[in-house]
C-alpha cells in the first residue's frame, strides 16, 4: 500500500495547526491560499524514500518534534539532535528529492550536522503567532557580513545559526521584524508556504 512520506516533518508542521489539525497551504508563485488542509497530507510524496531512511531519522524527529520549541538547548546531546534536525531539512527538501530519492543520504545529513554543530544559535521570540514556514524550512542567508541560517521553529519562535568565527555580540545578534522573516520564507520556498491562518503576514 503506498505510504505518504513527509520531507518536512509532520510534528513540526503541527505547530502551525489550528484545532482539529488543520493549517493553511499557500502557493508561493501567486501568494494565494490553495486550501485549508491537514498536516498529514502536505509537504511530502508517496514512497519517495526507503523504509531504512525513514527509520534512520525517527529518533531525532521524535525528540525535536516533541519539544515545545520554547527553550534554548544547552547540553551537547540536545545540540547534536537539533543540528541533526536542521541538517535533515537542509538535505531532505523538495529541491533535493530527485537526487536523494531511494538513496542512503545519511552521510550528507551527518556532514551538514557536524558543520552546524561548530556554529552558534541565537533565538528570537514573539508574544503572538506571527511567523509562517514553507517547504524549505531551514534557509541559508548570504550577506555581506557573513552567511547564516534561519529556521522558524513555531509561529512564535525563530532560530538563527551563525559560524563561531563570525559570532556577533549578543545585542547585535541576527533578528528580523516578523513580516521580513515571512518575506524571506516566501522568497526561499520551493513551491508552498504554510501559515497558521489565511494570511501570509507579509509587509
Amino acid at each position: 500500500m503506498p505510504q505518504f512520506q513527509h520531507y518536512v516533518q509532520q510534528a513540526y508542521l503541527r505547530r502551525w495547526t489550528r484545532p482539529r489539525d488543520y493549517l493553511f497551504l499557500f502557493d508561493k508563485g501567486t501568494r494565494t491560499l490553495l486550501r485549508r488542509t491537514s498536516s498529514k497530507s502536505v509537504l511530502g510524496e508517496f514512497d519517495w524514500q526507503s523504509q531504512e531512511m525513514e527509520s534512520a531519522f525517527a529518533q531525532v524527529e521524535s525528540v525535536i518534534g516533541n519539544t515545545d520549541a520554547t527553550s534554548e538547548i544547552t547540553d551537547f546531546r540536545g545540540k547534536k539532535e537539533f543540528t541533526d534536525w536542521l541538517a535533515l531539512h537542509l538535505v531532505r527538501n523538495r529541491a533535493n528529492l530527485a537526487t536523494i530519492r531511494g538513496t542512503d543520504y545519511q552521510s550528507r545529513v551527518r556532514d551538514t550536522s557536524n558543520m552546524l554543530l561548530q556554529w552558534h544559535g541565537f533565538w528570537q521570540n514573539f508574544t503572538e503567532n506571527v511567523l509562517i514556514t514553507s517547504d524549505n524550512p531551514v534557509v541559508l542567508i548570504r550577506s555581506t557580513t557573513g552567511d547564516f541560517f534561519i529556521a522558524p521553529l513555531s509561529p512564535r519562535r525563530c532560530v538563527y545559526v551563525v559560524p563561531q568565527d563570525r559570532m556577533p555580540m549578543e545585542h547585535n545578534a541576527p533578528g528580523f521584524w516578523p513580516p521580513t522573516l515571512n518575506q524571506i520564507m516566501v522568497n526561499t520556498a520551493r513551491s508552498y508556504c504554510i501559515s497558521f491562518d489565511a494570511s501570509l503576514h507579509l509587509p
